[in-house]
């Protein structure tokens, strides 16, 4: 969380440069395999990721500030992180729990 603080933009990319790394080096793997039609999709993809990117860079922005005032907010509150990491905490107890038997 603290993260979210202090880089909260680089936070918000990290996920789209992950991706964007992978389905590149996915393409150049098929290119080597001589899959051209599934490589120059990817990196069709890829490239409309990155401008989608670029064209929405300022609501980025907006989004970060949002992201960072909100994680500061959780540790300026602690009832708030409380009460936010509870929640979690039974949203991820229900996904794990076993199925009801039928």
């Amino acid at each position: 969380l603290k993260a979210l603080v202090d880089c909260a933009w680089y936070v918000l990319l990290t996920p789209f440069v992950i991706q964007c790394t992978l389905a590149t080096a996915l393409a150049v793997y098929l290119l080597t395999e001589a899959a051209v039609g599934p490589a120059i999709v990817i990196l069709v993809v890829v490239l409309g990721v990155v401008a989608w990117l670029v064209y929405n860079k300022s609501n980025l922005e907006k989004a970060a500030v949002i992201v960072s005032m909100s994680a500061e907010a959780l540790f300026a509150n602690g009832s708030m992180m409380c009460l936010v990491f509870g929640w979690l905490l039974v949203q991820v107890r229900k996904c794990c729990a076993a199925p009801p038997p039928h």
